[in-house]
């Protein structure tokens, strides 16, 4: 069973831009261990907190259906999977990712949770940039796999 929580707000450091925000960091609880999802900004950055709140409902959501195992910040794709069948039909590239290293962020254990994956870049192809926020090791295997014959082609 999946849970989220919402923690205690924290003011920014600046790095949102010049001014400070409030933001109100999510977990999602799972298997007795807690996973950093994302912020909620108090002031909603561009958009207000209404829109980043209802984002963050659509993470929630999605986190739900795919069991933890991922959901998608952006991108035409709910499924990153079907984002990369849909790249090696077409022929599509990554921009500049020339490797798996430069589409996959590692962020460890510690003080975001027990650690994610962000798998995002955009395609060469077209302007289609994507970022999903991958929880679990074996699809985030699964993933790197599927994207091999798109890097080795951008390689070669």
């Amino acid at each position: 069973m999946i849970t989220f929580q919402e923690r205690e707000p924290f003011e920014s450091s600046g790095s949102f831009g010049p001014t400070k925000q409030t933001l109100v960091p999510v977990y999602m609880i799972m298997d007795d261990a807690e996973y950093f999802v994302a912020n909620i900004s108090m002031k909603g950055g561009n958009y207000g907190e209404k829109y980043a709140r209802e984002k963050m409902e659509g993470y929630k959501a999605q986190l739900s259906e795919t069991e933890g195992r991922y959901f998608k910040f952006n991108g035409m794709y709910d499924s990153p999977e079907d984002m990369i069948s849909e790249m090696i039909s077409r022929g599509h590239t990554f921009v500049k990712n020339h490797s798996k290293d430069e589409l996959f962020l590692i962020s460890p254990a510690g003080h975001y949770g027990a650690g994610f994956i962000d798998f995002s870049g955009n395609r060469n192809e077209v302007s289609a940039a994507f970022h999903y926020r991958i929880y679990c090791r074996e699809y985030y295997a699964k993933i790197c796999e599927l994207t091999r014959p798109i890097v080795e082609k951008k390689r070669g």
